[in-house]
């Protein structure tokens, strides 16, 4: 049996895999892991220092807020 905790984590990791692995809301699984790649592929390019400019700060608590509010969805 899946358990919500390890789904809760996987959630906060990496946005949409709890989803996939409890086996429910597959398709916003899906689309949440497409969207972290998408977003996190310009790192690649810009490397970590991006990240401490402003709009970058805001890009970091807005992920935040959507990885914590995807941990917390999953537990219910």
């Amino acid at each position: 049996m899946a358990s919500k905790g390890v789904a809760a984590v996987l959630n906060l990791l990496f946005w949409g895999a709890g989803y996939i692995y409890l086996g429910k809301k597959k398709t916003l699984g899906a689309g949440l892991i497409i969207g972290f790649l998408l977003m996190h592929l310009p790192l690649l390019y810009t490397g970590l220092e991006w990240f401490l400019t402003v709009p970058g700060i805001y890009v970091l608590i807005g992920q935040l807020v959507l990885s914590f509010t995807t941990a917390y969805d999953v537990l219910k």
